[in-house]
């Protein structure tokens, strides 16, 4: 990364370079596929929040479940509060949650 750094009217120029934590025994590949999941995982919360803001009748009740489950998966996945997530690559139970909760969603949004 580039930086700058002002201070008291100084201005420093530099680079820094951020590197994995060598106490944590995770791959390139794994750190890939957690921030994937997670990329994927917010896709849903905000494509759910939006279907609940525009959801009127019948339709408002599961868009409003699918957007708690949602949050739901982050909020174990990745921590929330004093509780600490995981720093590892989604498990295959979390990667099928995830996968159901895209499922629901399309077919939610094909009924709108």
């Amino acid at each position: 990364y580039m930086v700058t750094l002002t201070a008291g009217g100084a201005v420093a120029h530099g680079t820094v370079l951020v590197e994995p934590d060598p106490d944590m025994p995770i791959t390139a590949a794994q750190y890939r596929a957690r921030e994937a999941f997670l990329l994927d995982l917010l896709d849903v919360q905000r494509k759910s929040a939006a279907l609940v803001r525009r959801a009127q009748g019948p339709l408002r009740g599961p868009a409003r479940r699918l957007e708690m489950r949602a949050y739901g998966l982050a909020s174990a996945f990745n921590g929330r509060g004093a509780v600490q997530g995981t720093l590892y690559p989604p498990t295959s139970a979390q990667r099928r949650q995830l996968e159901a909760l895209q499922r629901q969603l399309a077919g939610l949004e094909a009924n709108r």
